[in-house]
This record gives C-alpha cells, structure tokens and sequence, in this order.
C-alpha cells in the first residue's frame, strides 16, 4: 500500500482523529461522523470506510503512524 496514493489527506486526518489503533472502532467512529450533518465530512467518513475495509491491521497502523 502506498498511503499517499490510496489516502487523501483528509481521510488521513479523519482516521488519526478517531483516535484508535483498532480498525474495528475507527470504522464505527467514522459512521458517526457520517451523522455530523457536514456533507464535506459525510463524504470524506464515507469514502475513508469504503477504503480501510479493503486494508489489513498492519497498513491501519501505518495510516495511524503516518507522520502529518
């Protein structure tokens, strides 16, 4: 995986803001911001839980490490 190609910014930013190191929680934190109202954050919660379905423990880890 190369974060950079497979995650904007954003959703970087969304995944360290869940505050987690558990894929598992980070995906249930997310569908409460999808709630928030924002459409922009709707979208960006959306598209973010479409990806980090298709990564493993090891590369959520990365995501959550990754130095921004």
């Amino acid at each position: 995986m190369n974060i950079l190609n497979d995650f904007t910014i954003e959703e970087i930013m969304l995944i360290k803001n869940c505050n987690t190191r558990d894929k598992k929680s980070a995906l249930k934190m997310l569908r409460t911001y999808a709630d928030s109202g924002d459409p922009s954050i709707n979208e960006t919660s959306y598209h973010t839980r479409i990806k980090l379905h298709d990564v493993t423990d090891q590369e959520f880890n990365e995501l959550v490490d990754y130095p921004i």
